[in-house]
Parts: structure tokens; sequence; C-alpha cells
């Protein structure tokens, strides 16, 4: 009986001694990464840093894609869309089909058609925006430089 009340007892201590620590743990939170061909450009943890980062596309070749991947808390979304906009106006809009298992949830544009929206602008920066059906709302993912993209082959 002696070694039953000791054991419930320690537990209960480490609990309460665990407990303020398990407060501060963060967990889940939307993440996402953009590729530029194969370069990884831009990896962001939004419950850690919610500022809204560049992605320069003036080394970029036409030929090349932007890959982009959004995780809602180790959940990929349905009805997933990238959009180009400048401020509110939504320039062009991509929608990506819903995956299946064992499937890259990447989500690829090419970077001629955002060249070329960016041709029309005269150098204005536009931003590259996500929504699902998990993020109805929407987040700027980052601000897609206006220099120039190279028109070279790779």
């Amino acid at each position: 009986m002696k070694n039953s009340t000791r054991t419930r007892f320690a537990l209960l201590m480490i609990a309460v001694l665990a407990s303020p620590l398990m407060a501060f743990t963060l967990r889940g939170g939307d993440s996402f990464e953009i590729y530029v061909g194969k370069t990884l450009v831009l990896q962001q943890f939004l419950h850690v840093d919610k500022a809204t980062k560049t992605v320069d596309l003036s080394t970029a070749a036409t030929t090349d894609e932007i890959q982009v991947t959004f995780n809602h808390c180790g959940q990929t979304g349905t009805n997933r869309k990238l959009a180009v906009k400048d401020n509110q106006q939504v320039l062009k809009e991509w929608k990506f089909a819903d995956i299946k298992h064992g499937q890259s949830p990447a989500m690829t544009i090419p970077v001629k058609e955002i060249a070329a929206l960016q041709k029309v602008l005269k150098g204005k920066n536009v931003s590259l925006f996500y929504s699902s059906d998990l993020l109805k709302e929407g987040r700027v993912l980052a601000t897609i430089s206006s220099h120039s993209v190279q028109a070279r082959a790779k």
C-alpha cells in the first residue's frame, strides 16, 4: 500500500511540474515552402514568423516552375488555389486538384506566367496568395519582386 501511494504521489508531482512546460510547447501551425526550379527559396513556419518575405525571380529562367506546398497543421487542404494579386485585385488564379494518398501536395505555376503579369505591371511587385477549404480567408505567402525574369532556357 505504501509503494502504491508513493507511486501515485510521484506521478502527480511529475504531472504538476511538467504541465507548465507543456503550456509553452508550440504545436501544429501552418507552414509552407516555395521552390523555384529545384531550389528552395523560402520556407516559413507561420506560428514562429508571420512576416511576409520576398521571392526574387530575377535569376529564374522562363522555363522554370514555382512549386508551393502548404501544410495546415499536418494536413493538405482541399479546393486549393494560388493567386497572384496586385493589392486585393486577383490578376491570375490557379486551382489545384485534391490530392490522393501518396501524391505530392506541390502546386506548380510556370514562371513565364508570372513574368507576363509583371511585364504588364511595369515593375510593380505582386503577392502570391494561397487559399483552401482549411484556410478560406487565405494567406499572402510572399511578395514576388518586380525584377525581370531572364528569358533563357535551361
